[in-house]
């Protein structure tokens, strides 16, 4: 009986435990796509986002949950979106068909990286790399828009206006964040040919530094003249620094920092973003993550795949 009890006691554990780490993780989930719908609302809205940041936080989430919890996940999303303050004045039932777009866009991406993918969370070779582009930023972000695009008719817009502005939105996300934000969630391996202690040095040296190089590149404070566009590559050795040094990891850090201040400035239309419209800002923006960020993660992976070779 005593053997009994004990067993019971630490199945209790176990069991509080494992509840209390999905409530957890399920918190998370809520504060991180209810912080990246407001980001990504928080652009005009007489165009599209440039980058949809909630189908970022949505097929990561998938990615590294068991397909049994999907609808807890999805259901946390429509209530955050339904009741979110930035869709008060938004129809209802224009609410819902975008959600049920945005979710189906989800659910068919992480099926297929599943199946089509060894490891989905962690892309290791150039085929893998391509396999991603191809599902996750190519063939699901077209589709779904000939779908978006209808509905955003029903509100007044143009229907191939609005179908290029869903798809880039779609696209470029999934491109530039999705791959950085699985390679952080996915406790990665930091590899370096350096000691415990100097790698762990180097890569704060190096994220101070491409927080101050990119703070340099689009501070409103900092108008040299003739230099405007010259300040925008400061960063860019040190993002190669970090893929050659810490690959996939260090690329994604480069990657989400980059981002953070470039998106802040595009927001606030600081910098060359100044004085542009919405839709001229979305393609600035847009060109401007996806030179630096693809070339960036193709030279981390194939470093990394001639390392593991």
């Amino acid at each position: 009986m005593a053997i009994q009890r004990v067993w019971e006691g630490c199945q209790q554990r176990f069991l509080l435990r494992a509840l209390s780490s999905r409530v957890v993780g399920f918190c998370l989930f809520g504060a991180a796509y209810y912080l990246a719908y407001l980001f990504g609302m928080s652009f005009s809205q007489t165009c599209a986002s440039p980058f949809w940041f909630p189908d970022v936080i949505l097929l990561g989430t998938l990615l590294l949950t068991r397909p049994r919890n999907w609808l807890w996940f999805i259901l946390g999303a429509l209530v955050l979106r339904l009741f979110s303050p930035v869709s008060q004045g938004v129809p209802t039932g224009f609410l819902l068909a975008v959600f049920a777009i945005d979710s189906a866009k989800g659910l068919a991406a992480a099926t297929l990286l599943r199946k089509f993918l060894r490891n989905p969370l962690r892309m290791e070779t150039v085929k893998e790399f391509g396999i991603f582009c191809l599902i996750a930023a190519l063939l699901i972000p077209a589709a779904s828009a000939f779908v978006a695009a209808a509905a955003l008719r029903t509100i007044g817009r143009g229907y191939w206006a609005a179908w290029e502005q869903w798809f880039m939105g779609d696209a470029m996300a999934q491109l530039v964040l999705t791959p950085a934000l699985l390679h952080l969630l996915s406790v990665p391996r930091w590899e370096t040919k350096l000691t415990p202690r100097k790698s762990s040095l180097e890569a704060v040296l190096l994220a101070g530094g491409l927080i101050a190089t990119n703070w340099l590149a689009f501070s409103t404070r900092i108008d040299a003249v003739g230099l405007l566009e010259t300040c925008y590559y400061i960063p860019v050795p040190l993002m190669f620094w970090a893929a050659i040094r810490f690959g996939m990891p260090g690329a994604s850090i480069g990657v989400v920092i980059t981002t953070i201040f470039s998106v802040n400035a595009a927001v606030h239309g600081h910098r060359s973003f100044q004085g542009l419209s919405a839709s001229e800002t979305a393609f600035l923006l847009q060109e401007f993550l996806l030179l630096r960020a693809v070339p960036l993660y193709l030279v981390a992976i194939l470093i990394q795949q001639k390392e593991n070779a």
